[in-house]
C-alpha cells in the first residue's frame, strides 16, 4: 500500500493532490460449519429388479456388478476455498481557499480505480475420487458417443460442486464543490454539490456438480458418479441476457458457463449546512444531506437479475458542541436518515437448489438516533471521554415477501406471513413479511469509555490510553431470529504510545481484549435437513467471533 499527500501553497489558495494505490492476494481454505464427525461410509447398491434394469438402462447390462456394490461415502473434508486478488488505486486533485474572506470554497475531481478476480470453490471433497470426473445426461448436453445416456463431462479437477470466478473492475469518476459563507461571529451557512459516475464491467464463470443426490446409490452402487448439472441449474438464464448481462456462453473444455457484466449508475448528491455560534463556547447546527452508493452484481452463480440496484439515502441531522470551563465538552447529535434501495445481505435458493448470497434492494429503512459525547480533563495530561449512542433502523417496506432459507416454514419464533401470497406448488416453502424487521448490525445501544494519560518528556511523549467498549445485541439477518442473534458483549483495550519530540515515528504497544471476552460480529442458522410440513425444523446455529486477547507492536514513520 502507498499513500502520498502532495500541496502547493498559492497565495490565496491551496492546489492538493491526494493519491493511493493497494493490492492484496488473499486466500482462505477453510472446513464446513457442521461435521458429524464421520469419515466415510457405505450405501446399500441396486436390489431390486427395477433398480438393477435402470442401471443397464444408463450404462449397460456390463456395468450391472458394479451397480450391485455399496457405494462408498468420503464426508470430509467438506472444504471452501476463496481467494481475492484486488488491485486499486485513486487520484485526486483539489483547489481550496486559504483566505480570509467570509466566501470560502473548495473544488475538486477525483478517479477511484479497482480490478479483483475472486475465485471460489465451494463443497470441496478431495476424499470423493467420483467428483473429479463427473458425467452429464445425454438428453441435457448432447448426443454422446455410442449412443450412451451418460457421458463423461470436462474433468473438475477442484473436486468442488460450486466453481465460481469473477473478474470485474470498476471505475469511479467525481467532481465536486462546496461554498461556504461567513455573514459574522455567529451565522455560517455552506452548500456542497457532487456528481458521481460509476461503471463495472468485467465477466463471472460457474460450474455445478452434484454427487449422490441425482441418480442415488440404489440405482447405480459402486457405480454412482457425479453429476454436472450446470446446463440444468443454468437454465433460461444462457439463454437471455438480463440487465448488466450478457448471454452465458459454456465453455466445452472447462463445463463452465461465462457471462459478461456491465453497468453504470450515476447520480447528483450534496449538502446544506447551517451553523449558529451564540458564543466563543457553543455551536448549533443543522444539516441535510443526500447520498449515495452505487450499484453492483451478486455473482456467486450464474442466476437471474444478479444487478443490485444503487442506494440512497437523505439524512437529516440537529446537533450542538458546548465547552464548559476550560476542563469539560458536550457534544450531542440526533439525527434521521431514509434509506432507498438499502442494500443488504441476503441468502437466497437457487433454482438448483442452491443456498447463495446476495445483496438485496430493500426499498425503504427508517433510522434515526442520538449521539451524546462528554470529554472532560481534569488535569491537562489526563482526558476522560464517555459515549453514548442509540440507534433504531427498521424496515419500512421490504417491497414484496421473502423466504427465509433457514426457516422455510415459516415456523420459528418471530416468523411472520401477515400479507403473503403462498405458492401452493411450494407447501415446504413459506415467505415471510419482514416489515418492522432491524437491518442487520444495527446495535440498539452503544456505549464507550476512554482514558488517556501522557507524560512528557525532552525526548517525546508516553501516552496511556485504555477503552472499555459494550456493544448491544444486533441481528446478522433481516430476518430477526433466535439463530441470527448476536448477543451484547464488552471489550477492554489498552494502548501505549511513543511519539518523538520531532513527530517523526511512533511506537506503539497495544492489548486489544484484555480479559479475552467473547464476542460476535456474525450469528447465521442452518438447515440440516430439508424441511417437511409437520415435522420440526432441524437448525444449527454457526457463531462468528470477535478477535481473541490480541497483542502487538506497531511503527509508524513519517518522511518529512
Amino acid at each position: 500500500a502507498l499513500a502520498t499527500n502532495w500541496t502547493y501553497h498559492f497565495p490565496s489558495f491551496d492546489l492538493t493532490y491526494i493519491g493511493g494505490d493497494q493490492s492484496f492476494d488473499y486466500e482462505l481454505n477453510f472446513t464446513s460449519a457442521t461435521d458429524s464427525g464421520v469419515t466415510s461410509y457405505q450405501l446399500q447398491g441396486a436390489t431390486t429388479p427395477l433398480q438393477i434394469g435402470t442401471c443397464a438402462f444408463f450404462l449397460g447390462v456390463g456395468a450391472v456388478p458394479g451397480c450391485e456394490q455399496p457405494l462408498t461415502i468420503n464426508p470430509t473434508p467438506n472444504l471452501t476455498y476463496f481467494a481475492e486478488k484486488d488491485m486499486f488505486f485513486s487520484h485526486e486533485i483539489d483547489v481550496t481557499s486559504t483566505g480570509d474572506s467570509p466566501l470560502q470554497y473548495l473544488a475538486g475531481i477525483y478517479w477511484y480505480h479497482e480490478h479483483y478476480n475472486q475465485p471460489v470453490d465451494a463443497g470441496v471433497e478431495p476424499n470423493q475420487p467420483q467428483m473429479a470426473s463427473p458425467y452429464y445426461f445425454a438428453f441435457a448436453g448432447g448426443v454422446c458417443s455410442g449412443g450412451a445416456l451418460l457421458c463423461p463431462a470436462p474433468a473438475n479437477p477442484s473436486h468442488a460442486f460450486s466453481t465460481s470466478n469473477t473478474v470485474l473492475t470498476y471505475d469511479d469518476y467525481a467532481a465536486f464543490g462546496q461554498l461556504s459563507y461567513k455573514f459574522n461571529d455567529q451565522w455560517k451557512i455552506s452548500g456542497a454539490v457532487r456528481y458521481t459516475d460509476d461503471h463495472k464491467a468485467g465477466d463471472q464463470s460457474w460450474r455445478f456438480v452434484a454427487f449422490d443426490s441425482v441418480l442415488g446409490s440404489s440405482i447405480l452402487g459402486a457405480n454412482t458418479p457425479a453429476i454436472d448439472l450446470t446446463t440444468v441449474a443454468v437454465g433460461a438464464n444462457a439463454a437471455q441476457a438480463s440487465p448488466g448481462t450478457g448471454l452465458a456462453i459454456l465453455n466445452p473444455a472447462t463445463g463452465a458457463y461465462l457471462r459478461s457484466l456491465s453497468a453504470t449508475w450515476s447520480a447528483w448528491t450534496g449538502e446544506a449546512d447551517v451553523d449558529w455560534t451564540p458564543n466563543p463556547t457553543t455551536l448549533a447546527y443543522f444539516r441535510y444531506a443526500r447520498g449515495y452508493k452505487s450499484g453492483g452484481f451478486s455473482t456467486y452463480t450464474i442466476g437471474a437479475n444478479p444487478e443490485t440496484q444503487p442506494e440512497y439515502v437523505d439524512s437529516f441531522e440537529v446537533g450542538a458542541k458546548k465547552t464548559v470551563g476550560s476542563t469539560f465538552t458536550l457534544n450531542g447529535a440526533a439525527f434521521y436518515y431514509n434509506y432507498y434501495n438499502d442494500q443488504v445481505p441476503l441468502t437466497v435458493q437457487s433454482a438448483a437448489g442452491q443456498l447463495i448470497p446476495v445483496l438485496y434492494n430493500i426499498p425503504l429503512v427508517h433510522t434515526y438516533g442520538v449521539e451524546l459525547e462528554g470529554v472532560w480533563r481534569p488535569i491537562d495530561p489526563l482526558t476522560l471521554s464517555l459515549n453514548y449512542a442509540y440507534l433504531s433502523a427498521t424496515i419500512a417496506n421490504p417491497g414484496g415477501c421473502i423466504e427465509d432459507t433457514t426457516d422455510p416454514l415459516a415456523i420459528q419464533p418471530g416468523a411472520n406471513t401477515t400479507g403473503c401470497t403462498q405458492n401452493p406448488l411450494t407447501p415446504n416453502v413459506l415467505v415471510q413479511n419482514v416489515k418492522g424487521q432491524s437491518v442487520p448490525e444495527a446495535p440498539r445501544n452503544k456505549i464507550s469509555f476512554n482514558a488517556l494519560y501522557t507524560f512528557t518528556f525532552d525526548p517525546g511523549k508516553l501516552t496511556f490510553s485504555g477503552s472499555v467498549i459494550w456493544k448491544d445485541l444486533t441481528w446478522d439477518d433481516v430476518f430477526n431470529r433466535p439463530y441470527t442473534r448476536q448477543g451484547p458483549y464488552t471489550l477492554v483495550n489498552l494502548r501505549a504510545t511513543w511519539a518523538d519530540a520531532n513527530k517523526r515515528y511512533n511506537v506503539i504497544l497495544f492489548c486489544n481484549n484484555l480479559f479475552d471476552a467473547i464476542g460476535y460480529d456474525g450469528a447465521t442458522g442452518t438447515l440440516l435437513l430439508p424441511a417437511q410440513v409437520g415435522t420440526p425444523e432441524d437448525i444449527a446455529t454457526g457463531y462468528g467471533l470477535t478477535a481473541p486477547r490480541t497483542f502487538g507492536i506497531e511503527l509508524e514513520y513519517r518522511f518529512q
